[in-house]
């Protein structure tokens, strides 16, 4: 989080609208308002600060939508017991978006053209925070499932799992 924030702060102002900010917070201490109840002295740098916080906290939060990734599969696993009605299983990333019993599309990136490989539905987040997603093919494409199973790697690379239901 902090990271964020100071790369936020640094594509937001840099150093030099920092410096910026507290000279201008210290004009007002040369003109004379006696006559407000709440002295400008005091109101007008406590804004210029929280401008500049508002300003890179607001940046902080696009930075992070904006880097925020779908996750990424880590290895495929032929099905076991207690889900028998799914083709496979797959196990991705930790990603705190997903949560359990969501339901999950699968797609293969095949030379720029995402192919829809099947549904999936997240049946359990392990202790490490990974997620064990259960996957129904939409056809019968037991090549994909054997390459899955086997783990290939330029397979799994080219999986793509978004939220809800597509095709």
């Amino acid at each position: 989080m902090i990271k964020l924030l100071l790369e936020a702060y640094e594509k937001v102002n840099g150093h030099i609208f920092a410096l910026i900010g507290i000279a201008v917070s210290g004009i007002p201490i040369y003109f004379n308002f006696e006559k407000e109840s709440i002295s400008l002295k005091v109101l007008f740098p406590i804004f210029t600060i929280l401008f500049f916080i508002f300003t890179v906290i607001f940046k902080a939060l696009l930075i992070s939508v904006s880097q925020q990734k779908l996750p990424k599969m880590v290895k495929g696993l032929d099905t076991i017991k207690p889900y028998d009605e799914f083709s496979f299983l797959i196990l991705l990333e930790p990603f705190e978006l997903f949560t359990f019993k969501t339901i999950l599309s699968v797609f293969r990136d095949s030379d720029g053209v995402e192919e829809y490989i099947g549904i999936g539905q997240i049946l359990n987040v392990q202790q490490d925070k990974k997620l064990l997603v259960g996957v129904k093919l939409f056809q019968e494409k037991e090549e994909i499932v054997k390459k899955i199973i086997a783990n290939d790697k330029t397979l799994i690379k080219n999986i793509i799992i978004k939220p809800g239901v597509g095709a």
